[in-house]
């Protein structure tokens, strides 16, 4: 599993480039959406609601899935950017 620093990050980049919070089931199935039209790539509303704390977080997120949510994201590097949030910069 991601530390939470970085999950946040990632949540809120996801958050930021959607344009709206993700809150439900329907949030959930709507970025999985942007995501495929945006990229191609398919996140299921299952992994995201799980992401956002909607249902019971997983063990891990999958390598794949978690490149597809920062290539959507347009965060290049999670460990670069977990440094810059821990530095308050």
């Amino acid at each position: 599993m991601l530390p939470e620093p970085t999950v946040k990050i990632l949540k809120d980049a996801l958050i930021k480039k959607f344009g709206s919070e993700v809150t439900d089931a329907l949030s959930c199935e709507n970025l999985s959406i942007a995501i495929f039209l945006n990229s191609g790539n398919y996140v299921s509303r299952s992994t995201l609601m799980r992401l956002f704390g909607i249902v019971e977080k997983p063990s891990s997120l999958n390598p794949k899935v978690l490149d597809f949510l920062m290539k959507y994201a347009e965060i290049a590097d999670l460990s670069y950017s977990e440094d810059k949030y821990a530095d308050g910069n």
